[in-house]
């Protein structure tokens, strides 16, 4: 009996004669759009209630959030026309299953652990697709890194000239001396870099999950960059942390990068660690602490559970 009743007072004060008579419908709008763009992070959320990741803290928010939806249908339905209720529904639609592909799993953990490993074997043994964040950050200085906007955001801080004028590439020589010269112009690049990058996993994973329609997407991603984010851990789900013994870390580093010396391997251990063990989320763990084949082992078994265990989230198996 409360929407009839809500619908009449808002058709009359439609009626006034005043400027106050805009209000209740501006109102209305602005209330309605704001329910049907909030679908999208909400769909999110469902997504890791339904997988069963996410422990929410406060009382009730399951539920609610489950709720949202037709809550904002059914007042959309009685405060508003037919043609312009429909239409928020299309909406709500859209960015509900906008939002529900806008995740996939995610692969971390600490330098030498063998994150990228994991990667391989899920990509070669179960045709996952892999955003690999060291590749996007490694291109975040092209000219065409997210459609161009990655070099006009960094020129517009740093300055245009450090753009090469025939090839239209960044001066990376250039742009290291200026950064190296003003901490506060390298704080400023450091931020810009990080939205890049994760603006174009975001992208990529709507790429595969959305327009390929695939269900099997993965991102290697570094802990800094996982601990320092909540966007990112917000669409990352599941995380799955790779651990492998300290001594076979240091060997694979040093087998990897010989200029190094043992100090130094030592201290990018130590730094990765404190990351891992502070991100949030780590669901899932892989030991990685003997060969390849019984890593492989270990995937094929996290993969194969049965759905509504650790491979339901891993494969795909899930709405949409």
């Amino acid at each position: 009996s409360f929407f009839p009743c809500f619908r009449l007072l808002l058709l009359g004060a439609m009626q006034l004669k005043s400027p106050l008579a805009l209000a209740g419908p501006a109102a209305l709008v602005a209330g309605v759009s704001l329910a049907v763009a909030s679908q999208l992070p909400l769909s999110v959320l469902r997504k890791k209630f339904r997988m069963q990741v996410a422990d929410p803290s406060v009382p009730g928010l399951k539920p609610a959030v489950g709720y949202w939806g037709i809550l904002t249908f059914t007042i959309s339905a009685h405060v508003m026309t037919v043609r312009r209720s429909l239409l928020a529904g299309l909406f709500s639609l859209v960015f509900t299953v906008v939002g529900s592909r806008m995740s996939a799993a995610a692969v971390t953990g600490g330098v030498g652990a063998g994150k990228t490993t994991v990667c391989q074997l899920l990509q070669q043994n179960y045709d996952y697709a892999v955003v690999d964040m060291n590749e996007v950050t490694r291109s975040l200085l092209s000219k065409d890194h997210l459609f161009g906007l990655s070099q006009w955001w960094i020129c517009s801080v740093v300055g245009k000239d450090i753009v090469d004028p025939e090839s239209g590439e960044i001066i990376t020589d250039v742009l290291m001396e200026r950064l190296s010269a003003d901490p506060e112009l390298q704080m400023k690049f450091s931020n810009i870099s990080a939205w890049c990058t994760i603006a174009t996993v975001i992208k990529d994973i709507l790429v595969h999950r959305l327009c390929e329609w695939r269900q099997n997407v993965v991102v290697d991603v570094p802990p800094q960059m996982i601990h320092d984010s909540s966007l990112l851990r917000a669409v990352c789900s599941p995380i799955i942390v790779v651990e492998a013994p300290l001594q076979s870390r240091f060997h694979r580093l040093l087998t990897r990068d010989p200029s190094s010396t043992e100090e130094e391997i030592e201290l990018r251990i130590k730094v990765n660690d404190d990351l891992v063990s502070g991100t949030p989320l780590s669901g899932f763990q892989v030991e990685n602490s003997g060969a390849q084949s019984l890593l492989a082992d270990k995937i094929h078994e996290l993969v194969t559970q049965p759905t509504g265990a650790v491979g339901a989230t891993i494969c795909g198996r899930l709405d949409y």
